[in-house]
């Protein structure tokens, strides 16, 4: 063999064991990278126009991540309908399952999901007492009436969409802050009531026949506000700790 041909089988011989070394060195070194980038979890608490809650993050890969979270809070406040006076108390309580994309593979992402909608508005009717009660088409004695209650409820499975910032998964920090800008599409609000009375018979009839029309009246007055309370605005701010 010629020593241009040794050279030559040289070259091909080192280029090839680089090549082996490099490959192997790319191979041993994917489990760290994939496990720095994937599979991450992260937990937080957080405070929005859902409530206060605790939600926890996944990643599946650098650009998906999935997330689940809870939210509850109580107000109260008054409220008129139909010449009645009510204690309107809402009452949020909420799970979300959401799926989260990062298209740029940094904070930024896109989510949708569902939510589990348990937020509803509970009525308590403040009667007064000191003279005729009037209910619906009906006019009734103080001591026929217990009370008036009921409910404005929604959709119990509502979409969600949104976009936020949440580097929790990506970051090389332990704590982060995250922020979500979303709606909710939970529907057109059903009000609902009913009477507690001593009253029988024929009475109680035409008494349930007037709870009907009372909460009808409700109903009507909740049908005249703007359709966009058919969707729930979702804004929401938390910080979250990676293990």
């Amino acid at each position: 063999m010629s020593s241009i041909k040794r050279i030559n089988a040289s070259i091909r011989l080192r280029t090839t064991t680089l090549a082996a070394c490099l490959a192997a060195i790319a191979v041993l070194a994917a489990p760290a990278t994939l496990s720095a980038q994937l599979g991450r979890v992260s937990f937080g608490l957080k405070a929005g126009t859902l409530g206060l809650g605790a939600e926890a993050s996944l990643g599946i890969t650098r650009h998906v991540a999935v997330r689940a979270g809870l939210n509850r809070f109580n107000l109260e406040r008054g409220q008129e309908f139909g010449g009645i006076d009510y204690r309107l108390t809402p009452r949020l309580r909420s799970l979300t399952a959401l799926l989260d994309l990062h298209p740029f593979g940094g904070a930024f992402r896109l989510s949708g999901g569902i939510v589990s909608n348990r937020n509803e508005g509970g009525l308590d009717a403040q009667l007064d007492r000191s003279g005729s009660l009037f209910i619906g088409d009906g006019e009734y004695a103080p001591d026929d009436v217990q009370g008036l209650t009921g409910k404005i409820g929604f959709k119990r499975s509502a979409p969600y969409v949104g976009l936020g910032f949440d580097n929790s998964l990506l970051g090389r920090g332990r704590v982060s802050f995250n922020m979500d800008l979303g709606v909710m599409f939970h529907g057109h609000p059903k009000a609902t009531l009913e009477g507690q009375t001593t009253l029988t018979g024929d009475a109680r009839a035409q008494f349930d026949a007037d709870v009907g029309r009372e909460s009808q009246e409700v109903q009507e007055k909740i049908d005249d506000l703007p359709r966009v309370i058919d969707y729930f605005p979702v804004l929401a701010f938390g910080l979250k700790v990676r293990p």
